[in-house]
């Protein structure tokens, strides 16, 4: 069945929404929101490693150092809808980074650390939420 226009876009903005949930919420530290964003054989190709699963998500980003405080700034998104239950996404990310000693609730100095190509694959799930199925990322710029 081909989708209308309307669905399609519907598609595209929960795409969208979905990407920038999982930077807003690992910039924040919630590490359990980001987990749940993966399907459940989701893979993120992280730092030289296969993290498969929301749980092995999770464990990884459990590990980041507790005084790390980062930023990612998302830019040029382009979604494609492959059909009713799969979707890709491209898009860059320029990310800022500094680790502290403990956390802190003053602002960090801001330390450009890289710029990213992203893609992203989308899968939808029977509740009709778009879980990422794969993320993989290439260096473009580094400090």
């Amino acid at each position: 069945m081909v989708m209308n226009q309307l669905d399609k876009t519907i598609s595209m903005m929960e795409c969208q929404q979905a990407i920038h949930s999982f930077y807003m919420s690992l910039d924040s530290s919630d590490f359990q929101a980001v987990s749940s964003l993966f399907a459940l054989n989701g893979i993120w190709h992280r730092q030289g490693k296969q993290l498969v699963g929301p749980a092995c998500v999770l464990e990884a980003l459990l590990d980041r150092p507790v005084g790390r405080v980062t930023a990612h700034m998302v830019q040029n998104v382009v979604i494609s809808i492959i059909d009713h239950q799969s979707a890709s996404a491209t898009y860059l990310t320029m990310v800022y980074r500094c680790d502290r000693e403990e956390p802190s609730n003053e602002p960090a100095p801001m330390l450009p650390l890289s710029i990213l190509k992203y893609v992203d694959t989308f899968t939808k799930d029977s509740s009709g939420s778009w879980l990422l199925l794969s993320k993989t990322s290439k260096p473009i710029f580094v400090t």
